[in-house]
């Protein structure tokens, strides 16, 4: 009914979720093209869970704007795997929109990342944040045809959650892990992308959520104080209001 709709739309003031995401891409060497094909790579950028975990009831959508050269540049994917794979030649920063159900009352978060193609000898083939890399190959002793494959770990962390959406947060995935559909290029990640340990998550998690909790603190704290203030002013207005009628009427008499 409308009352239950409305009680399960209010949010939970003081409850912080985080919910774990990596998010890149992976692009692979296409070999010798002829001169007039620019098409040198195949890349495919996404967004997964750490370990390939089901992420669609925390996700609704993934939108992927590209370079707009691109004949298509606005790509949206309404269900997992949420990955675009295309063909091209050159580097460009793209932005990655991730939408969240609608009983959370959230707005899209977004997100920048640089699709890179190819490898140099000032960067390692892969990079990450967040996770612990695997040992570095400098760029002028790899093949061209291994992939690279640049990703970021990171945590949304949802404040103050509608009661709805935290019940799904907290019910967390509710598809098996064997039918969950991963990403295309799964197998190059695991070969030559990042294993992310779980120690490392769940400390800069804590951290992240000690540090919100702090915040939230401060900003309740000076809300008090704001809303002292307001009451002394409405007693100091009342005081100086009244003060004004008795000088009229004082006059009138």
């Amino acid at each position: 009914d409308l009352h239950g709709r409305m009680v399960k739309s209010q949010r939970l003031e003081g409850q912080i979720v985080a919910k774990k995401i990596v998010y890149g891409s992976v692009a692979i060497w296409r070999g010798n093209r002829k001169a007039d094909d620019q098409r040198t790579h195949k890349w495919t950028a996404y967004v997964r869970g750490p370990n390939n975990e089901d992420c669609s009831y925390f996700i609704k959508r993934v939108q992927f704007d590209l370079h707009p050269s691109f004949e298509d540049p606005i790509k949206v994917v309404d269900a997992q795997p949420y990955e675009i794979s295309e063909n091209g030649w050159g580097e460009f920063e793209l932005k990655i929109k991730i939408f969240f159900p609608d009983c959370s009352g959230e707005k899209p978060l977004e997100l920048t990342h640089f699709l890179k193609l190819y490898s140099n000898t000032r960067e390692h083939v892969h990079t990450t944040v967040g996770g612990s890399m695997r040992p570095s190959l400098l760029a002028q002793n790899v093949p061209k045809k291994l992939p690279v494959v640049v990703e970021k770990y990171d945590e949304i962390i949802f404040v103050d959650p509608t009661e709805e959406f935290y019940e799904l947060l907290i019910r967390g995935p509710q598809t098996p892990p064997e039918q969950v559909k991963t990403v295309s290029v799964a197998n190059e990640i695991r070969s030559h992308g990042t294993q992310f340990r779980e120690d490392d998550e769940v400390a800069r998690l804590e951290e992240w959520k000690n540090k919100l909790k702090a915040q939230i603190a401060q900003l309740k704290d000076k809300h008090q104080q704001g809303d002292e203030t307001i009451a002394e002013l409405i007693t100091e207005t009342e005081n100086l209001q009244n003060q004004i009628k008795q000088l009229q009427e004082q006059e009138q008499n």
